[in-house]
């Protein structure tokens, strides 16, 4: 039954990528829609996994009895010095889209990183996730985006690896830990409803007043439900939106510039600013690689 559904969820993914780097660590990102609801239990050896979820909801436990409900952006971490399992719960038709780094304790003795149980114990498998930093949502689509020579590729990786997980555990170290959303399922719903719209009406999204009616809440509700329940505010994860989306469709199609900047609601001034921003490089330079 399990190996059923972990091929299920193999199937289901409509992009997936995974690359070694060295032997202690390898990353991956994917694509996947499921049609029905899937919980799939999986083995995690010792270490450090930091997972990405850039779009998308999921549950997740660990076998200490952790239980997390993740929004996108959402920045995942687990981590035990032993070998532990996490089941995660995906929902039917919800379309997700990860990066996953997995650590090896072998790496992070050759770093000699001395970490506390709150994040790496020693006895019991820690789960904690957080609205992920838009500095860290940039690097972690920089790692399939190499910029170097094929012969140095293994050099970059490694580099950016070390950097994304000192900055992940940074925040870890430094922000207290989540409380569930304190909010009715019939607010989440709506929520998510929320979003969807300004998923699907990019190029002109609704005001936040006409939001607000489309998906019967008053605009105070929807603005302080909106950030409890997705980490940040709907103009900041809109902006956010917008970027990864520009960045997907540049690496990706043949469209110029000035037209992904309107597909994706920014006149193509604004878009060049906005983007060089975000992702340290301008679109230009994105394309040319």
């Amino acid at each position: 039954m399990q190996q059923c559904s972990e091929d299920k969820l193999n199937q289901a993914h409509s992009h997936r990528e995974d690359y070694s780097i060295g032997a202690f660590i390898r990353i991956s990102r994917g694509e996947f829609v499921i049609p029905h609801d899937l919980g799939i239990d999986e083995e995690q050896q010792a270490g450090l996994k930091l997972v990405a979820i850039h779009q998308g909801a999921m549950g997740c436990r660990s076998s200490s009895g952790h239980n997390v409900e993740v929004n996108s952006p959402s920045l995942i971490l687990s981590g035990s010095q032993k070998s532990y399992q996490l089941c995660n719960l995906f929902r039917a038709c919800q379309p997700m889209k990860y990066t996953m780094i997995d650590i090896s304790p072998e790496w992070l003795e050759q770093h000699q990183l001395v970490l506390p149980d709150s994040c790496y114990p020693s006895h019991k498998a820690q789960l904690r996730h957080f609205a992920i930093p838009a500095s860290v949502l940039a690097m972690t689509q920089q790692l399939f985006t190499c910029p170097t020579h094929p012969s140095l590729h293994q050099l970059y990786l490694g580099a950016k690896v070390t950097e994304i997980t000192a900055l992940c555990l940074h925040h870890f170290l430094h922000e207290p830990v989540q409380t569930a959303p304190k909010l009715r399922q019939r607010e989440i719903d709506n929520l998510h409803m929320a979003k969807a719209i300004l998923m699907q009406e990019l190029e002109s999204p609704p005001s936040l007043d006409v939001l607000a009616k489309r998906v019967g809440m008053n605009t105070r509700k929807l603005t302080q439900g909106f950030r409890q329940l997705f980490g940040n505010s709907i103009y900041g994860w809109l902006q956010e939106y917008r970027l990864d989306t520009a960045y997907q469709l540049l690496t990706v199609h043949d469209a110029n510039i000035s037209t992904i900047a309107y597909q994706v609601g920014y006149t193509p001034a604004h878009f060049s600013v906005a983007f060089r921003k975000r992702f340290g490089l301008s679109p230009n330079q994105l394309k040319k690689r």
